[in-house]
């Protein structure tokens, strides 16, 4: 793996894993059970160790975040929204690009041109990030809301889960700006192979000298996009 690729993914799982931590050690908390003291941790183990849960944590909370924050909110589809804004710029190009292109056209270009790949992973982990920290922000929120009971309507938990509901929102309206950004990279990128899935993959052949095919060419793909 890559040194860029290595801070991708301590933006993407390891800032939103450590706050879906939190959230669990605060729970612990609240219930009497045993919890992190987090003033503990200062050797460099235990740093490690905890950075290294995160990453975890956040891969798999990520795939939660999906099944259930990411289907309430019922985003709308960004690889369509990234073909028009494309199409609406350049019309006459003639572009035949579909959405679900995206997952094939990338991994040609990873395979065509890694450096290329890595500019684009930039907007895709800020996305991937702030959709978990949007995610994680909404448990905080629910957290904070019986917290607002349990403590007899202390205002301060009325205000933090008011706090972390709306910056819940305005994450995952960010994260959908930086996803689109990556789409639309990805799309106009490949342009410069073809109009189409079809004629990325011929004039692939044709400079390669192989039969690649649409199969082929999605393994590896993003999936989280």
């Amino acid at each position: 793996m890559s040194i860029s690729l290595g801070i991708y993914d301590v933006f993407a799982y390891v800032l939103p894993g450590l706050l879906y931590l939190y959230f669990y050690n605060e729970v612990l908390k609240l219930l009497h059970q045993s919890y992190i003291d987090i003033n503990q941790l200062k050797e460099i183990g235990y740093i490690f160790l905890v950075g290294v849960l995160a990453y975890l944590v956040g891969h798999l909370m990520d795939f939660v975040a999906h099944r259930t924050w990411i289907r309430l909110l019922k985003p709308p589809v960004v690889q369509q929204e990234a073909i028009n804004i494309i199409k609406e710029a350049h019309p006459e190009l003639g572009i035949k690009f579909e959405a679900k292109d995206w997952n094939v056209l990338g991994t040609f270009l990873r395979m065509k041109s890694p450096e290329l790949s890595r500019g684009m992973d930039e907007p895709s982990a800020i996305g991937i990030m702030l959709r978990n920290i949007s995610f994680g922000l909404f448990l905080l929120s629910i957290f904070h809301f019986i917290l607002f009971f349990v403590n007899s309507f202390a205002f301060i938990n009325l205000a933090l889960f008011v706090f972390c509901f709306a910056f819940s929102l305005i994450a995952f309206r960010r994260s959908l700006i930086f996803s689109r950004r990556y789409h639309i990279a990805i799309f106009e990128s490949a342009l410069a192979y073809g109009n189409s899935l079809d004629d990325v993959l011929r004039n692939a052949r044709k400079s390669n000298g192989t039969t690649t095919n649409k199969d082929d060419a999605s393994i590896g793909a993003n999936e989280y996009q």
